[in-house]
């Protein structure tokens, strides 16, 4: 994921290893001291063009990585796909959010039965919910100005829109019950 989502190479990352800015651990993934990583986050911060850049491949190719998770999860690989996201559920968190906040909803939908079925099996039901209401408040949020009935507010809604929020609100039903 280091080098679709921050655009760099492998001599790159292994110059930045070299001088201890990175750390390479034996499961494969990088690490990267709290302290550097602030200060990246700050200097993201000083450019909004190159945070929302960062953010978007984040988001994508953590999007990208749960719906290709979402069919194994519950077939012959599932206790080494729930490892996987195991390792990488805070990435893959903060890219679900990220769409939210952007509504990405062709991610968040391709991404949605991956992430809830995680928590899911993984107990985690607080979460799952939590994460459904945030697309659910955030489509209300996009109709707000609609001062009808609910179902004039849910026709207000693209087609693709109502599905995510279908999709999420049966989950957050599932984490609820």
């Amino acid at each position: 994921a280091a080098q679709p989502v921050a655009g760099t190479t492998l001599p790159e990352l292994r110059a930045l290893i070299n001088k201890s800015l990175l750390h390479f651990q034996p499961s494969g993934r990088y690490h990267i001291h709290e302290l550097v990583r602030q200060y990246i986050a700050e200097k993201l911060v000083q450019s909004p063009a190159a945070s929302k850049t960062i953010g978007d491949r984040h988001c994508a190719w953590y999007m990208a990585a749960l719906q290709r998770w979402a069919p194994d999860i519950r077939g012959s690989r599932q206790q080494d796909v729930l490892a996987e996201i195991d390792a990488e559920i805070g990435n893959a968190r903060a890219a679900w959010d990220w769409a939210v906040d952007h509504a990405m909803i062709p991610s968040l939908l391709l991404a949605l039965e991956g992430l809830c079925s995680y928590y899911q099996l993984r107990g985690r039901l607080e979460e799952g919910k939590a994460a459904c209401r945030s697309v659910v408040v955030n489509l209300q949020d996009a109709v707000g100005a609609v001062e009808a009935a609910p179902l004039a507010q849910l026709r207000a809604l693209s087609a693709e829109e109502q599905r995510l929020l279908a999709k999420a609100l049966t989950w957050q039903g599932v984490f609820t019950r």
